[in-house]
């Protein structure tokens, strides 16, 4: 990840003071890159030097601190670092309890094996299709796929809403394996309906018939009016 800070800062003359000196003006930046503040340098009085030599020395300060900016060891962000503290607590653990149990199976059986030692930056769309195909090759169902490359994709689009990631979500444009064939549901003859109302209570008949008919859910069923 590049941590240049791309600035030349400017330049001027504070002639409001007693003695007229050149100062050089320019932004310090967080090395998280969080927040930055201007800082200022005395680079010399005017009746000692020229904007022209004021203006070298200010290319020098600059040059300087950008060096030092780059070589200082930035924090580093694991993958395991950032779902534990950030996108468990502030994004799964707000999903409905069905969701969230299935966001945390994932994140512990593929993500943070694959990926969790990993930085945020490093992880790359063929890492994940790596995985895909892995999961693919272990007999793992289409649906199983899906689910895996969902919960990846969600993790990067919260880290860049946090602005810890930088790049194009990794988990997009991801091959996967085609759909698993429909097996077909055999559909009761109208004599096994018949043996099947015989045998039910005479109460239960009438939702025994509208289910069968209708092949809505039993959930469904009850619930209407």
């Amino acid at each position: 990840m590049s941590r240049r800070c791309h600035q030349e800062g400017h330049v001027r003359l504070r002639d409001d003071v007693k003695r007229p000196y050149w100062q050089g003006l320019y932004r310090v930046r967080s090395q998280d890159q969080t927040g930055e503040k201007w800082k200022s340098e005395n680079l010399g009085y005017k009746d000692e030097i020229t904007k022209r030599q004021a203006q070298r020395r200010f290319q020098k300060i600059i040059s300087k601190m950008e060096w030092e900016f780059v070589r200082t060891p930035r924090p580093v962000m694991t993958v395991k670092a950032y779902i534990e503290d950030h996108y468990i607590p502030e994004f799964v653990n707000r999903r409905k309890p069905g969701t969230r149990r299935g966001y945390l199976q994932i994140l512990k059986a593929h993500v943070l094996p694959a990926f969790g030692a990993m930085e945020l930056d490093q992880v790359t769309r063929r890492d994940i299709q790596l995985l895909i195909n892995r999961l693919h090759g272990q007999s793992k169902a289409r649906h199983t796929c899906d689910n895996v490359r969902n919960v990846i994709r969600s993790l990067f689009r919260q880290a860049t809403r946090d602005e810890l990631f930088k790049f194009h979500n990794p988990a997009t444009l991801i091959e996967m394996p085609p759909k698993d064939p429909k097996v077909p549901i055999p559909v009761p003859s109208a004599e096994r309906i018949c043996a099947l109302l015989d045998a039910v209570e005479p109460e239960f008949q009438m939702l025994t018939w509208f289910v069968t008919a209708t092949a809505c859910r039993i959930g469904e069923a009850l619930g209407l009016k």
